[in-house]
């Protein structure tokens, strides 16, 4: 397994992630720096960090006190999440073993869902997005990310419709983008575009909600779940701006 400054060569970079986007690659690293991939095959957080082969090392020394938080962030987080365990029969709680939880998300395909990460536009997505799509996204929990996207667009075009909550999906979004008279209806748009947007918004939750919601591993690639992630992104933000809109006019 390449070096943490081999992976996220900008230290800038490494200081902008969250606890829980560094620990996807300091784990593996923390695995390769002394096994710990067992019980029997301990690591100890002190070693890790020895001043001659600190992973901070690959910094520049401007640089190595913040990196050295971030993975000691990284590093809490893991024991949190279960990802490291007390190693048996050590009296020094500092020795922990990588659990098998642990060792599942150090696995190629997981590992792989970091690198996707790095064109996860995380922070341009819209906050009813955002708070609820990139940890799972991590996991490499794709269908899941997908279908809580699709659920925030649902969300907001009921809050901004008033609609009942047992109109769910698509009936929901031909409600609200009715041609003649839906409360999101653009009436600016000739009768042809106006039935267009309500057959995107109604083909989006048919096609991309609802199947994950009833199918198992509905989506499979990461690759994937970034694109359809940023079409939902795209379909709040119209809902936004629709909303806007209808609450300023006469």
């Amino acid at each position: 397994m390449p070096a943490i400054h081999e992976l996220i060569p900008n230290a800038e970079g490494l200081l902008a992630l969250e606890p829980e986007e560094l620990a996807v690659v300091f784990l593996p690293a923390i695995g390769s720096s002394g096994d710990g991939m067992s019980p029997g095959r301990a690591i100890k957080r002190g070693n890790l960090f020895l001043p001659g082969h600190s992973p901070v090392n690959g910094y520049p020394a401007q640089y190595r006190n913040r990196v050295y938080e971030a993975l000691a962030a990284a590093w809490v987080w893991l024991e949190r999440e279960g990802m490291l365990l007390p190693a048996p029969g050590q009296q020094d709680p500092d020795w922990v073993f990588i659990s098998e939880r642990g060792r599942a998300l150090t696995k190629k395909e997981n590992f792989d869902a970091y690198r996707y990460s790095s064109i996860f536009p995380r922070k341009a997505l819209h906050p009813a997005i955002a708070s609820s799509t990139f940890a799972l996204f991590i996991r490499g929990h794709y269908d899941t990310v997908v279908f809580e996207a699709f659920r925030a667009v649902e969300v907001a075009v009921r809050q901004a419709t008033g609609l009942p909550q047992e109109l769910v999906g698509s009936p929901l979004m031909r409600k609200a983008f009715d041609v003649h008279n839906g409360a999101l209806t653009d009436t600016s748009l000739v009768p042809s575009e106006k039935q267009a947007m309500s057959d995107l918004f109604t083909g989006a939750m048919g096609l991309f909600k609802n199947p994950p919601s009833h199918r198992s591993a509905a989506i499979s690639k990461p690759e994937d779940a970034v694109d359809l992630v940023m079409f939902a992104n795209y379909l709040l933000r119209l809902v936004d701006q629709r909303a806007a809109a209808k609450s300023t006019s006469p």
